[in-house]
């Protein structure tokens, strides 16, 4: 694996964890929204939607704030314990789009035409699913042993993660900017 593969997987779990922060604040923000949505998607069973609509966004934000910060203070702090550190991260992140993915596929095929929710837009199902699969397979990729070696291998690595980071950090800004804004009024009256 070379330096660019490692720095691309960094760019990608990072993006990834951001897009949990950025939907976890959207989610909480309107969290009647998103149980009217959970209830109009028809996966979970009526019962589970209260407690998954705050779950959701607490879990979201949890290890999407967790995933942005824990690495970044190792890669500064404590480099030795950095890989160990990105990798447990990057497995948090790839557990939760993979849950994320199989959601989606489920809603696919029972509600097609109804939008997901994701980033708390009136994004479309097969969109989300495609970033789902993406940022589960990266995460996946960066949470095994070896894509991440080739960076610390350069001398003065930390600060190409803390870039690789931002980069990240900014691809997840722009997918935030491009996604469709809700059409429907905010349920909780926002």
């Amino acid at each position: 694996m070379t330096i660019f593969v490692a720095l691309t997987l960094i760019v990608g779990v990072q993006a990834a964890a951001a897009l949990l922060v950025v939907s976890a604040y959207r989610h909480r923000r309107d969290r009647p929204g998103l149980a009217h949505l959970l209830v109009r998607h028809r996966v979970l069973p009526r019962w589970a939607v209260p407690p998954v609509s705050c779950a959701l966004p607490a879990g979201s934000l949890l290890v999407g704030a967790a995933a942005l910060a824990a690495p970044s203070v190792a890669a500064v702090a404590a480099p030795a314990l950095w890989s160990a550190t990105q990798r447990v991260a990057a497995a948090l992140v790839a557990a939760l789009y993979v849950a994320f993915l199989g959601y989606l596929a489920v809603l696919r095929r029972r509600a097609p035409g109804q939008p997901c929710g994701c980033l708390g837009s009136d994004e479309r199902t097969e969109v989300a699913l495609l970033r789902a699969a993406v940022a589960g397979t990266v995460a996946t990729l960066a949470a095994i042993p070896g894509p991440l070696a080739p960076l610390t291998a350069v001398p003065g690595w930390p600060p190409l993660y803390l870039m690789a980071t931002a980069v990240g950090g900014l691809a997840a800004v722009v997918t935030v900017v491009v996604s469709p804004r809700s059409a429907r009024p905010s349920l909780s009256g926002g």
